[in-house]
């Protein structure tokens, strides 16, 4: 795998996947992806899909932006989401109203088949947090 290739990601995503390298020795996930392991240093790696439910880190308000695909979104939220169970973290665009969120609140990642998708991913509010059950 080299360093710039997120072929794999892209693809996952194209068949509704979220994918993320893992370590063919010592079994654990990073993100971003990289050459090598950032644990073990081993370069036996594969891509491995990742959950679907993420758990808010931390999170902060945008009010406002240069970039023209979000100025009629703002204010929005940008998170921190912490997949369960493999120790990484990733940063993603929050969809759900700002007075709702809060640490330890489950999302669900979608691919956000919006026009001007960027981020290609949005995190919603895992429907069990919605439902409240």
């Amino acid at each position: 795998m080299a360093v710039h290739d997120l072929l794999e990601y892209e693809e996952g995503l194209a068949v509704g996947e979220l994918r993320g390298p893992r370590c063919l020795d010592c079994e654990r996930h990073w993100w971003p992806p990289r050459a090598a392991c950032i644990h073990c240093r081993s370069s036996r790696t594969e891509w491995v899909t990742l959950p679907r439910v993420g758990n808010l880190f931390t999170w902060t308000t945008v009010g406002r932006t240069s970039l023209p695909d979000f100025r009629d979104r703002t204010p929005y939220a940008v998170g921190i989401f912490e997949l369960p169970d493999i120790g990484i973290r990733l940063v993603g665009h929050i969809r759900a109203p700002l007075y709702s969120l809060h640490i330890g609140m489950p999302f669900t990642w979608q691919v956000d088949g919006s026009p001007a998708a960027a981020p290609p991913i949005v995190w919603q509010p895992h429907p069990k947090e919605v439902g409240g059950s």
